[in-house]
């Protein structure tokens, strides 16, 4: 049976509505609705109507008739029959009418359309909305009923009359329905999570190092296994830290994964953590669809991540083979549509209208968490991507695929025995941080909730690997590979969807070195989202972003609206943070990987010894014939060299049994010292 549509415009003249009646019908066609009904008012009819509109009339009595009638209404923003058309739990399109004077449709719209009532438009874009949206899918919130003893009790209670009923039976129904509300979000949120695998990040990737010139770690493959130089990133996690927790704790070997150099890097090419050219200002606004500002604002901050534009804007940005659905080509054509053309707003029809590709659960036109939604498409990203390679492509080589590079971390959990001081380790990885609001002032008291320790006590014993038996033990949380990308979850919602308003106190940069696994590059981060959410619980209320622009200005991401703003720091209702690596962290994450040269994690400069706490130690004499650091002058100068022409000093070490040599350099400043800020990577030539 063929579905109907009505379109009405009231006792109002709306011509920007019906002068497209043609386009809406074959639109809705599109769509399975092969019969349009039209009340056109005072507006008048557009030539060649296809023979799908089955009716036009300017006025009636009543539009209650065709209402029923109807599958799905379009109509103007009129207050009358907006109430009309959500009582009779219809798909309405509200569309506000920009001429007439002191106009309110507007507002009203985008209010019932955040409130998840019915979808809201401009004349204007119009067909763009109903374009991107699946409409026999979309499920509008139920409308209340209207409840009458409730009004009569206010006006009773104003006027100082007594209130014949007190125990307000309405009240109590809406009670009763947000109790069962929060009962359906229990449900929901005690689902099964995304688990995401551990990346495998090698530091040089992503420093956008100049042509002609490789990374220092890139040949460590080629080196002999026997003679290969130590380095954090190719021995085992707990390796790094054997120096300073031998004496006290042994790591389980079973617990320490190895990290073996992948056979195939699924995206080797480096992932620059900026803007590519081209992209010089803030993206357009987001129009809202029904209910999808907490789409929108997730949306907001990935098109303003440097590092993920930069990846998909190569030509190494592969999508799907196949004809499913492909999260890399919806956001490819969204980042488009936001940083080319003229227009204030768009419609991301690419990602609204396979919503459910993306997280079968997730529904057009109901509100979602914003942060839930962030992690499935970082999982669709991935999928797609992965899908260019075979299926035996998974585990650590699947890690290596661009997205997780970009967003992927490790987590270190040590168990400490209070007895043998045994230690075991496990490794997980992670997409984001999810931090404690409650009991915390500021960002810093979250992390070191984080990673405070936990005590295995009484009836939760820890059973000893060494002691075999149950013990005292401590457990702990820290990270060991810090992210390109580190996203910040506030835990702001409790398991019934209630809010936790709490103002945390956060600023531009984050520095996470007290809580990184010791002897681990700890780098410091720049803030450049935030998805902020207005409301009392997570099934309703609104989300907005807040993005740093390509020209390093601020702007509030409110759906379709953008106006530049303050930073939001420290807001009180933010939900999701965004930091990036500042650029000097990643440069000194390569040279602290690349120089990393013995099994005690120190690192050779010159003729120093540099521990990993800072300190120097002095040079021991080796029983063996030592290996001489010669220092020269190179008369190289890179592509990108620094404008005081530094001197380069190399340093020779043997790569194999005959006289073959690996050759590194590194620039040093004038006064031929390390620098707490270099200004290029540790190059090969």
């Amino acid at each position: 049976m063929a579905k109907t549509a009505l379109i009405t415009v009231g006792s109002t003249k709306f011509d920007g509505l019906i002068s497209q009646a043609v386009e809406i019908s074959q639109a809705l066609s599109k769509q399975g609705y092969h019969s349009l009904v039209i009340q056109h008012g005072k507006s008048k009819l557009p030539e060649g109507l296809p023979g799908s509109v089955k009716e036009t009339f300017e006025y009636s009595d009543s539009l209650s008739n065709y209402i029923d009638n109807a599958d799905i209404i379009i109509s103007h923003a009129g207050t009358g029959t907006i109430i009309e058309v959500l009582r009779s739990k219809k798909t309405l399109i509200a569309v506000h009418n920009d001429k007439l004077a002191d106009n309110h449709q507007r507002e009203l719209a985008r209010r019932l359309c955040r409130l998840g009532y019915c979808i809201h438009s401009s004349a204007e874009n119009l067909i763009d909305t109903i374009s991107s949206i699946n409409l026999l899918e979309y499920t509008p919130t139920r409308f209340p009923e209207f409840a009458a003893d409730r009004v009569r009790h206010f006006f009773d209670s104003e006027a100082g009359f007594p209130v014949v009923d007190a125990k307000q039976t309405a009240l109590s129904n809406t009670n009763a329905l947000e109790y069962t509300s929060k009962e359906k979000a229990l449900e929901s949120l005690l689902s099964a999570p995304v688990i995401f695998q551990e990346a495998s990040n090698p530091a040089s990737k992503g420093l956008g190092i100049p042509n002609g010139y490789k990374a220092v770690n890139e040949e460590l493959k080629a080196t002999p296994k026997e003679e290969q130089p130590y380095s954090p990133s190719k021995a085992s996690p707990a390796a790094s830290e054997s120096a300073s927790a031998s004496n006290s704790a042994t790591t389980s070997a079973a617990a320490s994964p190895a990290t073996k150099p992948s056979a195939k890097d699924l995206y080797p090419w480096p992932i620059a953590p900026a803007f590519p050219k081209g992209i010089n200002n803030v993206g357009k606004g987001l129009r809202n669809v029904g209910n999808t500002c907490f789409l929108n604002s997730t949306m907001q901050c990935l098109l303003h991540t440097p590092s993920l534009m930069n990846f998909l804007q190569s030509q190494h940005a592969k999508g799907r083979p196949d004809k499913k659905f492909c999260m890399i080509e919806a956001l490819k054509a969204c980042a488009k549509s936001s940083f080319s053309g003229s227009g204030g707003s768009y419609a991301p029809a690419p990602v609204v209208r396979n919503l459910k590709a993306i997280a079968k659960h997730m529904t057009v036109g109901r509100q979602e968490d914003a942060q839930e939604f962030l992690r499935y498409a970082a999982d669709a990203l991935q999928a797609s991507y992965l899908s260019n390679f075979p299926k035996s492509a998974k585990g650590k080589q699947a890690e290596t695929n661009p997205i997780h590079k970009i967003f992927g971390g490790k987590l270190r959990s040590r168990v400490l025995c209070q007895n043998s001081k045994h230690a075991s380790d496990t490794f997980d990885t992670f997409m984001d941080l999810s931090v404690n609001v409650k009991g915390c002032s500021n960002i810093q008291e979250s992390f070191k909730s984080f990673t405070a320790l936990d005590r295995l006590e009484g009836a939760n014993k820890y059973k000893c690997e060494s002691c075999k038996k149950p013990v005292p033990a401590t457990k702990q949380f820290t990270v060991h590979e810090a992210p390109q990308c580190l996203t910040v979850h506030l835990k702001r919602f409790s398991p019934l969807g209630q809010k936790l308003n709490g103002s945390l106190a956060f600023d531009e940069n984050l520095d996470i070195q007290k809580y990184m696994s010791k002897g681990q590059p700890s780098p410091k981060y720049k803030l450049y989202g935030v998805v902020s959410h207005y409301g009392g619980s997570a099934r309703s209320g609104h989300y907005i972003a807040h993005v740093r622009a390509p020209n390093g200005r601020w702007y509030e991401m409110n759906d379709d609206m953008v106006s530049p703003s303050k930073p939001p720091f420290g807001s009180k209702n933010a939900y999701v943070l965004f930091y990036e690596k500042e650029r000097s962290s990643t440069l000194k994450d390569a040279v602290q990987s690349a120089t990393s040269a013995t099994p005690s994690s120190e690192k050779i400069l010159g003729k120093r010894k540099v521990n990993e706490d800072g300190s120097e130690s002095p040079q021991k004499t080796p029983l063996k014939t030592p290996v001489r650091n010669k220092m020269q002058t190179k008369a190289q100068t890179p592509v990108s060299a620094p404008a005081h022409k530094p001197r380069l000093v190399s340093f020779d070490m043997p790569s194999s049994n005959k006289a073959k040599k690996r050759r590194m350099s590194m620039p040093f400043n004038k006064r031929d010292t390390p620098s707490d800020d270099l200004g290029s990577p540790v190059v090969r030539r």
